[in-house]
C-alpha cells in the first residue's frame, strides 16, 4: 500500500487475500452478502489497517493450541484473525460481522475471547499484547477492547 495523490493505493492481491480468508469463515450463503471487497479495502485504509501494513511481522488466520494448567489440564484452541508486531509488542485484531446497535455490546460479547487470544499470543511468543481491537466490517470501524484477564 502506498499514499499517492491524496489516496491510499492498495495492491489488489492484498484485498483478494483477505477477501478469500474472510469468505472461508462465512458459515452460510446468508452471510456471504455481508462482506464486500469495498469493506475489506476499507480495512486497509483505516488507521489499524495502515498500521498492520507497515508491520514487518503480520500473522493472519493464526491457529494456536495453548495448554492450560490448574486443577485440570485443558487445551485451548483458537484461530487469531490478525496479529501484527509493532515496537516489540503485538496488536491483536479480530474481524466481526455482527449486527449490533452499539459498540459496547460488541465489546461485551467478545472481550473475553480477545483476552484468551492475548494470553495465548503472549505465552506462545513471549511478547506482550499492547492493543486489542474488534474490526466491525459492517461499519468499517476498529473498536478498542480494554484489557481484561482471561478467566
Amino acid at each position: 500500500m502506498r499514499f499517492t495523490q491524496g489516496y491510499w493505493v492498495i495492491r489488489q492481491d492484498y484485498v483478494m487475500s483477505y477477501a478469500t480468508q474472510t469468505v472461508r469463515v462465512i458459515k452460510s450463503d446468508k452471510e456471504l452478502h455481508i462482506i464486500s471487497v469495498g469493506a475489506i479495502s476499507g480495512y486497509f485504509t483505516s488507521e489499524i489497517g495502515r498500521r498492520m501494513l507497515q508491520s514487518g511481522n503480520v500473522r493472519r488466520e493464526w491457529a494456536f493450541n495453548l495448554r492450560l494448567t490448574g486443577q485440570q489440564a485443558l487445551l485451548l484452541q483458537g484461530v487469531i484473525d490478525c496479529a501484527f508486531e509493532e515496537n516489540g509488542a503485538w496488536v491483536l485484531v479480530d474481524y466481526k460481522t455482527d449486527r449490533v446497535d452499539d459498540e459496547q455490546t460488541l465489546v461485551n460479547r467478545y472481550a473475553e475471547q480477545l483476552a484468551w487470544y492475548a494470553r495465548a499470543l503472549t505465552e506462545i511468543t513471549g511478547k506482550p499484547v499492547k492493543e486489542r481491537y474488534l474490526y466491525a466490517l459492517r461499519v468499517g470501524k476498529a473498536i478498542a477492547v480494554p484489557e481484561i484477564d482471561a478467566k
